[in-house]
């Protein structure tokens, strides 16, 4: 919810700029808020070497998302918003990864329900390179890196994902692997505008065809299993605990 409040100001601001100004704000402040919030709550009490997930980049992720609609924003200070939500960003990124990776190295496999999130740690580096260029304005060395290497995340994990069907039945979770292609496939259309090769616009389209095919699938999908009833009985976390 508070990324959407970050991002629908960018649909808004050729029509009406300051109901825009006043929206990114506000999810700027609620973005802060909650990685504070999560941040700290972490910090607070011991946390399990395998309790280590891909859904832990998200609070911290969220914060790469001010630049997103901030660069194109006028008001005085919204550039160094930016500058601030991305250092936030990318430092967290490069620790929670360390770690998230460092968990699916030496500790058990993810649960079956759980590996549709793995497509989730391809979403930070696309995300980094959008706003890296944004704030950069040019493609250089570093939003290169940061495009190639989400790339390569996405052929290691991705290729998991295909497999899904065959490991656990359709289920909410499912939904965590559209967030992660949006991303990527926003990135690829960004880097193919600075290219003179058909390669990238090709790519481009192969990924955002195939993230919207995706999405229909996961509504579809959805819209069914609440229809028939068909949803998997919930955990009773307090019991596995």
């Amino acid at each position: 919810m508070i990324i959407s409040i970050l991002l629908i100001p960018g649909i808004l601001l050729p029509y009406a700029p300051v109901i825009a100004d006043v929206l990114w704000l506000l999810g700027m402040i609620l973005i802060f808020l909650f990685a504070w919030f999560v941040l700290r709550k972490w910090m607070g009490s011991q946390q399990l070497p395998e309790s280590a997930m891909p859904v832990w980049v998200l609070p911290v992720t969220g914060t790469l998302n001010v630049p997103i609609v901030g660069n194109s924003l006028k008001f005085a200070g919204a550039h160094e918003f930016c500058l601030m939500f991305f250092g936030f960003g990318i430092i967290f990124i490069i620790i929670l990864m360390t770690i998230i990776i460092s968990r699916l190295f030496f500790q058990a496999p993810v649960a079956a329900s759980a590996q549709p999130s793995l497509l989730i740690l391809v979403a930070p580096f696309a995300l980094a390179f959008n706003g890296y260029e944004g704030l950069s304005g040019v493609q250089d060395i570093p939003a290169s890196a940061f495009f190639y290497f989400c790339l390569f995340l996405l052929l290691i994990f991705g290729s998991k994902v295909v497999l899904l069907p065959k490991c656990c039945p359709f289920q909410v979770s499912w939904w965590s692997v559209s967030f992660p292609l949006s991303a990527v496939s926003v990135a690829c259309l960004q880097y193919a505008q600075k290219q003179p090769d058909s390669i990238h616009w090709v790519l481009a389209a192969v990924l955002l065809s195939v993230t919207t095919l995706v999405i229909l699938y996961l509504l579809i999908q959805t819209i069914y299993q609440i229809w028939s009833g068909r949803f998997a009985d919930p955990i009773d976390y307090t019991a596995v605990h």
